[in-house]
C-alpha cells in the first residue's frame, strides 16, 4: 500500500514540475497578456496629424511600428510588457521622442497623444 501511495506523490511531483510557471509579473516579455497603446498625434494648431510614423524601441531595435490614420489616430494592440522609447515622425515637423514608455500586461492606455512643432515656427520674410 506505501508503495502505491509513494507512487502516485512521485507522479504528481513529477507532473506539476513539467507544468509552466504563472506569467504574472507584468514586464516579462513572454507574459502571454499583452499591453495596449494607442493615441492621436497633433499639429501645432491642435489639428490631427495624419501620416505620421509612430515606433516603439527598445535600445536601437525598432519592436513596433506604424503609421498614425486619417484622423491622426494611431494603436499597437499587442504589445510585450517592457520599458520602451517611443519615436514619432512626420514631414515638416521635428522628431518627438518620448523615454521610458512603461508598457505592462494587462495595461490599455488610448490616451498617448502626439504633439509636434513644425521644424519651422516663424514668419517667414519674402523680399520685393
Amino acid at each position: 500500500m506505501r508503495g502505491i501511495a509513494l507512487s502516485c506523490i512521485v507522479i504528481l511531483l513529477v507532473t506539476t514540475a513539467c507544468l509552466e510557471p504563472e506569467r504574472n509579473n507584468p514586464y516579462d516579455p513572454n507574459n502571454p497578456d499583452k499591453g495596449y497603446l494607442a493615441g492621436t498625434a497633433y499639429d501645432n494648431h491642435n489639428q490631427s496629424l495624419p501620416g505620421a510614423l509612430v515606433t516603439l524601441k527598445i535600445g536601437d531595435e525598432e519592436k513596433y511600428s506604424t503609421q498614425t490614420h486619417i484622423y491622426g489616430d494611431y494603436e499597437f494592440p499587442e504589445v510585450d510588457p517592457g520599458l520602451y522609447t517611443l519615436v514619432a515622425e512626420a514631414a515638416s515637423f521635428i522628431t518627438q521622442t518620448y523615454d521610458n514608455v512603461e508598457i505592462k500586461s494587462y495595461t490599455y492606455n488610448d490616451t498617448f497623444d502626439l504633439y509636434f512643432q513644425p521644424v519651422y515656427s516663424g514668419s517667414i520674410n519674402v523680399l520685393p
